[in-house]
């Protein structure tokens, strides 16, 4: 996979890192020339100089052959352009940062399906700490053509039983986060609104499971 990363944050670094050791393909933007320049001595992948949110830039990292560019600065706003802009160069999964919660909506509605949002996975993985469920070992330990995908069930999903839904065969929901309950969930277990889902599935199945889930 070539994938482009942009910024060279704590977030910007682990991501670049552990792409490096899939033995992909990485190009790390950061703006900061003297940023840059040490990273370019310290991690195996090129590294550019430049404004992400500038085409000039894109085209020097040659997003039109990119897989996948990941808009990780500092700025909200620059990470929506990143990911608008990209789209104009080609047909490329995005994912985008946004730190604040009020601009999560308007993303969703500018089409952006893989948001990151630090504060939201903060307060999951703190949560689920509580009920002795600690996602980074099980992050660790899956294959790399596994994936965990969280979902906020929405209103279409209201009070549907888990055993009545369609799944894809080759996805898991296995823990339902419901305030401050920690479910297990059961074929006869009801799925409520703003439900914290996760699974684990193929990486081949995210988008069937996309569907079933009615994520647009």
């Amino acid at each position: 996979m070539r994938a482009i990363v942009i910024g060279a944050g704590n977030i910007g670094i682990m991501v670049v890192k552990r792409l490096i050791k899939w033995k992909d393909e990485v190009i790390l933007i950061e703006k900061d020339k003297d940023i840059a320049e040490m990273l370019a001595d310290e991690l195996d992948c090129t590294v550019i100089n430049g404004d992400g949110s500038d085409p000039e830039t894109l085209k020097k990292a040659q997003v039109d052959e990119a897989d996948v560019i990941i808009a990780l600065t500092g700025n909200d706003q620059n990470n929506i352009i990143i990911g608008l802009m990209a789209r104009t160069f080609a047909d490329i999964k995005t994912l985008i940062k946004i730190s604040r919660p009020d601009f999560i909506p308007i993303s969703k509605k500018l089409g952006f399906d893989n948001i990151i949002t630090p504060s939201v996975t903060a307060s999951v993985q703190a949560s689920y700490l509580t009920r002795g469920l600690n996602l980074l070992e099980l992050v660790n330990m899956v294959p790399r053509k596994a994936r965990f995908y969280h979902f906020s069930a929405s209103e279409t999903l209201h009070r549907k039983k888990i055993v009545d839904l369609a799944f894809p065969k080759d996805a898991l929901l296995f823990a339902i986060y419901r305030q401050k309950d920690f479910l297990i969930p059961k074929g006869d277990v009801e799925i409520h609104k703003d439900d914290e889902l996760v699974f684990i599935l193929k990486e081949t199945a995210i988008d069937e499971l996309k569907n079933a889930l009615g994520v647009r």
